[in-house]
């Protein structure tokens, strides 16, 4: 059957068409779209994570340098990023630094399998002191 001069097959009395084909497609790409932009919104987050781990771990080996203990140093940067750890490194007679690592939250863990660890040196308050001029 011919309607308005294109060969179109027919169905049941009904001229089959691509109506509705824009719908499937849409509901085809809609998840890959979500997927993508879940990927982009962790990235994002784990990049915030790092920046902030790096500011901590900075401050935490400066305040190892000035001789604050580890427990003080431990509770502020607790109070900054709340579920990190810090150790003290002790590099040489003159570098103190210190290590801070995050376990990312069950969403993030999936797309990073390891926790983020930041680590920040600094020279030791005596060098520091010793060098300054009078």
């Amino acid at each position: 059957m011919r309607v308005s001069g294109v060969n179109t097959p027919v169905l049941a009395g009904h001229a089959r068409s691509d109506s509705g084909s824009v719908t499937a497609e849409l509901a085809l790409a809609l998840p890959v779209v979500l997927i993508v932009l879940a990927l982009c919104v962790a990235t994002l987050s784990i990049g915030s994570a790092q920046g902030q781990l790096w500011d901590v771990a900075g401050q935490s080996a400066r305040a190892f340098a000035r001789g604050d203990s580890a427990s003080q140093v431990a509770q502020r940067a607790n109070q900054l990023v709340p579920g990190s750890t810090v150790t003290r490194e002790v590099v040489g007679p003159d570098l103190v630094c210190a290590r801070v690592r995050l376990a990312l939250s069950s969403v993030l863990s999936r797309f990073l399998s390891e926790p983020l660890n930041v680590r920040s040196c600094t020279l030791s308050e005596s060098v520091t002191t010793r060098t300054a001029p009078a």
